[in-house]
């Protein structure tokens, strides 16, 4: 008998003990496993039935079933309750391998292995030969010497981050979900994992997943409101991951001026708020590097949403790139992608995190890669080329650039159709595959019209009132709405799905039980006070810019000293010396113009009394650090300053100052080299036509 693994074989007695003709979603929710995974399966059990008597039949829209005479089928029953000789595939033998290897505290003989294992010493050191290049991705030693064993050296964190990826690559994000549940809610239902995803569990400290969830779901007003699903399950993950590395003694280092770095960070605030509350729960002393570790992580981690009202100018190094790969991918796709501001949204909300994961050597894993290659090739290939031209200091690896794909094919297939039901869509992959999902949902289901993205979480306090029914890509518990379980890329299998609930809801209810019940727009018009405060928010920012020189023999810290001084006189900022400082910090991280002589210094503080714009020019170049990292002469200062607690609008506006006049290459020619009135009149021109979108 050929060899099955232990969830192929699961999946084969389940279809042995129910013969009708079953949907493969609803057998992926009976075994605990993804639909995806059960296709994936069902091609390696026709293979296997292919010698047999049994016949596999498949039906699209239909569902799956075993056929054979009755004889045959109890015959297969039979020799799979014989136990298998073989209990392992060599991938999953590897994985547990590395799992007890990096869970030792030193060398581990060869034998103790094999006979863990049950496999010879040979096999091991033939797996070992193959894990030593996986290990030096991040950045670990493997030591092999005869009589002394072998171990693994480098790092705890490096240690950690090979953990944490052994489990995204090999365990199911709803497997992950399901046993979190689990915790949550004190069920007493055990998950079917397998033996390999259920002993990388346990490596995290399963255990301590109750206390941890705990924690954070009472902290949920401090965290990130658009995490997505997967983040926040990373979250619970990593920190169960170090809470068990502790108790066994491992801690991690940090360089103390990176840990400074951090420290100026709004995630290292929440960071910290973790760690304090979880020594105090677990009455264990978590060493201060933690509060680093977590922050890094924090600023890593992919969004459920674009942050509203926050594509602000410290945004403007990731928008420059948004903005170039857009360009790239209009070029290269012929489709006029330059006006979808959603798109664009999209793409900063996703880059953000993605190459602060870059820049910090983070793996990340894309459970949808291999759906996407094979959906939207020519699209990961076009992706591929334009990332290589825009991301030229940086490599991306394919799971990002996967999840970029799910943002262009977003943009690509988006169809505008309104129509009476509303949804709410629980996709826990991130911003792309939810906004995916959401496009081809309007484009396959013209008969849904407002569709809501929401975590899992979320959905457990959310009230359902004004929405007709909810489509995700996970199984749920029940819910007060019918509820439909699909993939991501949406199938026609799902279609026909979501179709027939659709066609039910209608004969449930008469349209105008429906309109009564609707949810209303988000989008509601602003009424005159709203458009009057927009409208005196841009006349007196118009009013208020002006362009100066600074005087003259000053480096360019001592500049922006001078000019807080300046602006101060004008009753602008309260402490001139703490806003300069501030303002002299921040452009360290880079914000001159690449190739330009234009820079833009910034900051939102509770020192500023109100908004100002204003454009300064140095007697002699400066050389500063660009967005892109490379050192450029800037003689031309835009300075944006602004409270810290003001109006969205401000916060948006000064967002579109500084999109437009440095992003658009001919407003920025007007600020390197224009006089006052030429820069003014585009500023006006901007203002003109932020006022016509808002009142729009």
């Amino acid at each position: 008998m050929e060899y099955l693994t232990g969830r192929e074989r699961e999946l084969l007695l389940h279809l042995l003990h129910h013969q009708e003709l079953k949907p493969v979603a609803e057998i992926a929710e009976e075994i605990n496993v993804s639909s995806r995974t059960i296709h994936r399966d069902l091609d390696k059990l026709a293979d296997w039935l292919a010698g047999e008597q049994v016949e596999l039949e498949r039906r699209t829209g239909s569902g799956v079933r075993l056929k054979g005479a009755e004889e045959d089928i109890e015959e297969i029953k039979l020799r799979l309750q014989r136990p298998a000789v073989v209990e392992y595939t060599p991938d999953e033998r590897r994985t547990l391998l590395i799992c007890l290897i990096l869970e030792s505290d030193g060398p581990v003989k060869l034998t103790a292995l094999g006979a863990e294992l049950k496999v010879t010493i040979a096999t091991i050191s033939q797996d070992l030969d193959k894990l030593k290049d996986w290990l030096e991705l991040f950045s670990l030693t493997l030591v092999r010497r005869r009589g002394y064993g072998v171990e693994v050296q480098g790092a705890e964190t490096a240690k950690r981050r090979a953990m944490s990826s052994l489990i995204a690559e090999n365990v199911e994000e709803k497997e992950l979900l399901s046993s979190i549940r689990h915790h949550i809610y004190e069920r007493n239902v055990q998950t079917e994992q397998g033996r390999v995803a259920e002993r990388l569990l346990d490596m995290v400290g399963e255990n301590h997943w109750s206390t941890v969830e705990q924690v954070l779901s009472n902290m949920q007003d401090q965290l990130p409101q658009n995490f997505a699903d997967s983040a926040y399950i990373g979250l619970i993950v990593h920190l169960t991951l170090a809470i068990e590395r502790i108790s066994v003694g491992e801690s991690i280092d940090i360089n103390a001026d990176y840990m400074d770095n951090l420290r100026d960070t709004k995630e290292f605030a929440i960071a910290e708020a973790i760690i304090r509350k979880l020594e105090r729960v677990l009455e264990l002393s978590i060493p201060e590097a933690e509060i680093g570790y977590i922050t890094m992580h924090l600023r890593g981690a992919k969004l459920r949403t674009p942050v509203e009202n926050q594509l602000e100018v410290d945004h403007l190094p990731v928008a420059l790139k948004a903005k170039a790969l857009i360009h790239e991918m209009e070029k290269l796709m012929g489709e006029p992608l330059g006006k979808n501001h959603s798109l664009y949204e999209g793409l900063v909300a996703h880059l953000e995190p993605a190459l602060y994961r870059l820049s910090e050597n983070m793996r990340i894993h894309n459970p949808l890669m291999e759906s996407i290659k094979e959906n939207y090739a020519d699209l990961f290939t076009k992706l591929r080329q334009a990332t290589d031209a825009v991301f030229t200091e940086s490599y991306l690896p394919d799971a990002e650039v996967g999840f970029l794909v799910l943002h262009f094919g977003t943009a690509i297939e988006r169809e505008e159709a309104a129509a009476p039901l509303h949804a709410l869509v629980v996709c826990s992959s991130g911003i792309g595959s939810s906004k995916l999902l959401e496009s081809r949902l309007r484009k396959e289901v013209p008969v849904l019209g407002d569709l809501e993205n929401v975590s899992l979480l979320d959905l457990e306090e959310m009230n359902m009132d004004g929405y007709d029914l909810i489509i995700s890509t996970i199984p749920l518990d029940p819910q007060p709405l019918p509820h439909l379980v699909v993939h991501p890329f949406l199938n026609e299998e799902d279609t026909k799905a979501v179709l027939r609930a659709a066609d039910s809801i209608y004969r449930q209810q008469s349209r105008a039980g429906v309109s009564v019940k609707r949810k209303e727009a988000h989008e509601t018009p602003l009424n005159l006070y709203e458009i009057q405060l927009c409208v005196d928010l841009t006349v007196q920012m118009y009013h208020r810019f002006y362009m100066r020189k600074v005087a003259g023999g000053q480096n360019a810290e001592q500049a922006v000293h001078w000019i807080m001084d300046e602006i101060k006189k004008e009753n602008i900022v309260q402490d001139a010396g703490s806003v300069a400082k501030e303002i002299w910090e921040k452009q360290a991280k880079g914000f001159a113009i690449p190739g330009a002589n234009v820079a833009l210094f910034h900051t939102r503080s509770a020192l500023v009394n109100e908004p100002s714009l204003t454009l300064w020019e140095l007697e002699a170049p400066q050389a500063l650090t660009a967005m892109d990292g490379s050192t450029t002469d800037v003689d031309r200062i835009l300075l944006m300053l602004a409270p810290e607690q003001e109006r969205k609008e401000v916060f948006e506006l000064m967002s579109t100052i500084s999109e437009e006049m440095l992003m658009n290459p001919e407003r920025l020619d007007v600020l390197r080299s224009g006089e006052e009135n030429d820069i003014q009149k585009h500023i006006d021109e901007v203002f003109r036509e932020w006022l016509k979108r808002k009142i729009n």
